[in-house]
């Protein structure tokens, strides 16, 4: 009597179970590590709404941003970040700090002062006009535009002058920055004057906590690998 045995399912289960387990354990790692990283994204997005006055919400997509690991990575080299971006001022793009000062304490580096009435209405929830912004290469118009000695600085004066040169330029005195606005001119800015120390409002540290309280990373790796090696 004979009995012939097929033995290539055996070799093929013996094969699947050396190697599907490591790509599952790299795959399920990566997996957690990006979609925890995309919930705490979601998290700082939250906190931002809630603890600062967002004029621009495209930011909360545009600044805050994860870098994925691989899914092929070796586990001890899988990373996933998540955070905020800065810009540094450019003339086509302003300066962006990524909300460091608020996070770290860290000093503002700008050297001048926008001042309510830069902001429609004067409403400190509006963007800054772009009419008064002092970007790099704008000529300002002086006293001496309008053939004024530097002694005479009346807002009378200047109002005059401009409304006889229709000007509507930006007019500087000093180290301030005025707008007219129909028969007058409103101060829109401190070309020498440090913006005042933004309060510390410790926001990623808040949601990362908030986040970590709730959510377990063995339990979200488990349930990726769970389903990884439940796949035919």
């Amino acid at each position: 009597m004979e009995i012939e045995i097929d033995l290539r399912d055996i070799k093929n289960f013996s094969y699947w179970a050396k190697k599907a387990p490591q790509k599952a354990v790299r795959k399920a790692t990566a997996l957690t590590l990006n979609s925890m990283a995309f919930d705490l994204r979601r998290e700082y997005q939250g906190r931002l709404k809630r603890d600062f006055v967002i004029r621009q919400p495209k930011l909360l997509d545009a600044k805050l941003r994860v870098d994925k690991t691989r899914l092929s990575a070796p586990v001890n080299k899988q990373l996933a970040q998540v955070g905020s971006v800065k810009n540094i001022a450019s003339a086509a793009h302003g300066r962006f700090t990524g909300w460091e000062e608020q996070e770290t304490g860290k000093r503002d580096e700008r050297s001048r002062t926008h001042l309510p009435m830069a902001r429609p209405g004067g409403n400190f929830k509006k963007k800054i006009r772009p009419a008064v912004r002092a970007k790099r290469g704008r000529k300002f118009i002086r006293p001496s535009s309008f053939g004024m000695s530097g002694n005479k600085k009346t807002g009378s004066q200047i109002l005059g002058a401009a409304k006889r040169l229709k000007i509507n330029e930006p007019l500087r005195i000093g180290n301030l920055l005025y707008k007219r606005r129909g028969r007058r001119f409103d101060v829109v800015q401190n070309l020498k004057r440090k913006p005042k120390q933004p309060k510390r409002v410790l926001w990623m540290k808040t949601a990362n906590d908030r986040y970590y309280r709730w959510v377990k990373p063995s339990i979200t790796w488990n349930k990726h690998m769970k389903r990884l090696l439940s796949k035919p």
